[in-house]
């Protein structure tokens, strides 16, 4: 009888507890997305996004760029991803560095530098002026690099160092080979170019072109001989060889240090991070197509610890584990644009250490993904990248796929204690996380929802670097002038392919000598005939541009009057003290107040004082000089 009460008791309890969890299980999982949702954000290609990306790695001066389709300039930023489409310039005084993977690209001073195309098997783009360094120590998977220059295209298929000089109508166009082999081809011209060799090309409606020596100019023998830079600590450890394949990977060695642990195999550690820092809070979040929501961190060594790999936590420390020890051999990194889970926040839990009304536009929150927890992307792909993208993280890709998202639940993540929240107008306008973000508290976590599959939160007007295919999507109204604007050559559409050439340009003016825009040139004003140094004062009867002619004696406002013709060169008399300065020939001797025509100045007789109470209107005098 006992047992079958209590076999009772324990039926209702489940039952009880069963209704209970089922109330708060949607509340965890997220749904996907349906199909054709426009939440999610769909590949401007119709197919996957490409697998590579660059950086801007490093920038001296001004750099400008704008993505593809935009009509102006724009400030560039570090660590910002180079994509198709991507455009940048620097000022004279300027320079920028590029990577792709373990390759660098160096733009000097007044260099233009369009992206046409980049993905795992080539890189081509136009150098449309300017000079460029590249520094090619590895082509992964016979990887081309193919550059557009106004008098033909370099195409370099060897590793090794090469600049190339766009040249204008002035100057020739020179490719030189310092290590490796290049080939230039144009319109009537085809050479091949070794190790130490320069080829020059000439002429503008037909070239000409030969091979010779090597000559580096100042700016490759800066290049060749930089200043040494700082040894690198000594590492525990050696990183894994997955890490020379991503792109800003060399930078972690000057930044941090690589240490074995029993659980996660190599571990890097940043140097010189404060006690409370934690992975995506010091940087921003911008819209960058087609991925979507991408996370451009402030640090110098802020690209390859964000875009591959997960990090962990080892004791108190935050380290990044770029590859799980077991993965395949072999395996190729696939770029991310932030490994995190992004997560519905309401604006009630999240208000601690904001300020009242922060969140009154909602609130965004994302937890950093830790080890061999599976990346989801918010932009539409297929589940062979999806896999790809997990490869290096994730053994058994295969058990991942776009349907899983129904299985996510906020207790899965055990980076919990990374999680970050910030309101969602200042994600959309691309504000630093340092300054609007918050860390988000545990219990606020655990109320949480994942957004899985799909934007935490649309862009708007105000989310800089939108392309005109993005705004469309959305049906946004892109403002009439740019957010942040910057200088820039003008901008000309992006195409790629080995027949496209950039026209020649004509030759730069000198340093002294800078055109003014067209929108700003106004009308110009001439000075007064008076003031013109070295042109004479027009005579009596002498017809101005616009005016009649001019009598002697006549006034006009602003001018003086015209003397006779004998008058002219004779200077007038200077008076005499208390004296006053004879009248000109055909003017009016002025009277002063008080004073009999042609007798002496007489001081006015000053009023009689007023009895007290009596007000009277003041008296109207004349006026010192009266006119004629």
């Amino acid at each position: 009888m006992r047992i079958g009460t209590t076999l009772f008791r324990a039926c209702v309890w489940l039952a009880s507890t069963s209704l209970v969890w089922s109330n708060v299980a949607p509340a965890w999982a997220q749904e996907p997305p349906p199909p054709g949702s426009e939440d999610v954000q769909a590949n401007e290609n119709g197919g996957d996004p490409p697998a590579l990306a660059g950086r801007v790695a490093d920038m001296q001066g001004t750099v400008s760029f704008h993505t593809e389709g935009e009509d102006h300039w724009e400030t560039a930023s570090l660590n910002y991803p180079v994509t198709n489409g991507d455009s940048f310039w620097t000022e004279s005084s300027g320079g920028a560095t590029l990577e792709v993977d373990s390759d660098r690209i160096v733009m000097a001073g007044a260099t233009e530098f369009d992206v046409g195309t980049l993905d795992q098997s080539q890189l081509q783009a136009t150098l449309p002026q300017g000079a460029l360094f590249l520094d090619l120590p590895d082509l992964p998977n016979g990887q081309g690099v193919q550059i557009a220059t106004p008098r033909g295209t370099v195409q370099i298929t060897a590793v090794g160092r090469y600049e190339i000089v766009a040249g204008d109508t002035n100057d020739a166009t020179t490719v030189t080979v310092v290590e490796g082999q290049a080939h230039v081809s144009g319109p009537g011209i085809e050479l091949d170019i070794g190790a130490q060799q320069m080829a020059t090309i000439t002429g503008s409606d037909t070239f000409q072109g030969s091979i010779g020596a090597m000559q580096p100019d100042e700016f490759l023998q800066a290049q060749l001989n930089p200043p040494a830079p700082p040894p690198p600590p000594q590492a525990a450890a050696a990183p894994p060889p997955v890490v020379q394949e991503m792109t800003g990977g060399a930078e972690l060695a000057r930044y941090g240090s690589w240490q074995q642990t029993a659980n996660y195999g190599q571990v890097w550690y940043p140097n010189d991070v404060p006690q409370d820092w934690a992975p995506y809070r010091d940087g921003r979040w911008s819209y960058v197509a087609p991925w979507g929501w991408t996370w451009v961190d402030s640090q110098p060594w802020g690209f390859a610890p964000f875009h591959y790999g997960r990090w962990v936590q080892v004791g108190p420390r935050w380290g990044w584990v770029a590859a799980a020890p077991d993965v395949p051999v072999g395996a190729y990194p696939v770029y991310a644009p932030a490994l995190v889970s992004f997560v519905g926040v309401a604006a009630a839990a999240a208000a601690i250490g904001f300020a009242a009304g922060a969140l009154a536009g909602g609130a965004v929150g994302w937890v950093p993904l830790g080890y061999r927890e599976p990346y989801y992307p918010w932009y539409r792909c297929s589940n062979r990248y999806l896999q790809n993208v997990n490869r290096i993280s994730i053994v058994n890709v295969r058990n991942i796929s776009i349907t899983n998202i129904r299985n996510v639940t906020i207790n899965n993540y055990v980076n919990y204690r990374g999680a970050t929240v910030m309101p969602a107008a200042a994600m959309v306008r691309a504000e630093r996380v340092q300054r609007f973000g918050r860390p988000l508290p545990r219990e606020a976590f655990a109320q949480s929802r994942p957004i899985v599959g799909r934007l935490p939160v649309r862009p708007t007007a105000e989310t800089p670097h939108l392309t005109p295919a993005v705004a469309r999507r959305f049906d946004i109204r892109r403002p009439a002038h740019p957010l942040r604007p910057a200088p820039g050559p003008e901008i000309r559409p992006v195409v790629a392919g080995p027949h496209v050439r950039p026209p020649l340009r004509p030759a730069p003016l000198p340093p002294h000598v800078r055109p003014v825009p067209v929108n700003q040139v106004r009308p110009a004003v001439p000075p007064r005939p008076e003031n013109r140094p070295g042109r004479p004062v027009p005579r009596p009867g002498e017809t101005r541009p616009g005016l009649p002619p001019a009598r002697p004696g006549e006034t006009r406002p602003g001018l003086p009057p015209l003397r006779p013709p004998g008058d002219i060169g004779q200077r007038p008399a200077i008076p005499r003290p208390g004296e006053r300065p004879a009248p000109r020939p055909g003017e009016r001797p002025v009277e002063r107040p008080g004073e009999r025509p042609g007798g002496p100045a007489t001081r006015p007789a000053l009023p009689a004082p007023r009895p007290p109470g009596e007000t009277r209107p003041p008296a109207i005098r004349p006026p010192v000089n009266p006119a004629p």
